[in-house]
């Protein structure tokens, strides 16, 4: 605390602290190192990095894998990623993941810059139109995933 090393004689008092309540601790990653607080936040940074991106590789070779048990003849890829985008949204809301299972291996799993590629190469009605549809669908799978979790996980009123 700055105020505390600044010489009383100028003005500056430290302000007055309670034994029976000592001052909160701040928490482990923001205790400063040899090299300071900055090297704490950068390494807590880097490790999350690493899971999204591993979590990541994971995601896509699932979509990879789990692409053919959704329709083994294809009907269009367009329709396989709108399943897929709307599972991945649906697990999202359901489970609230970290960064490893839910922007890593859910984020590998859905792709929705394929969503835009697979638009780009239609016309602008069609576009517009699966666009719209898979953002709809993908927000009502992730608020029917929330829904059913904050559900889970409410407290059971105990009845007498």
């Amino acid at each position: 605390m700055l105020v505390g090393r600044l010489p009383s004689s100028l003005g500056f008092r430290a302000p007055a602290t309670d034994k029976a309540c000592p001052r909160p601790q701040r928490p482990l990653s923001a205790r400063p190192t040899a090299l300071g607080y900055r090297e704490s936040v950068v390494n807590t940074a880097f490790k999350e990095a690493l899971a999204v991106g591993f979590g990541a590789s994971f995601g896509a070779l699932a979509r990879f894998a789990f692409t053919p048990l959704i329709a083994p003849e294809p009907p269009s890829e367009i329709v396989i990623i709108f399943i897929i985008n709307a599972i991945g949204c649906f697990l999202m809301g359901r489970f609230d993941p970290g960064p490893f299972w839910g922007r890593g291996m859910i984020g590998g799993f859905t792709t929705f810059s394929a969503v835009s590629f697979l638009a780009m190469q239609s016309s602008a009605f069609i576009a517009l139109i699966y666009m719209a549809g898979t953002m709809i669908v993908a927000l009502a799978a992730w608020e029917l995933g929330d829904a059913l979790r904050r559900r889970r996980d409410r407290p059971q009123e105990v009845t007498p």
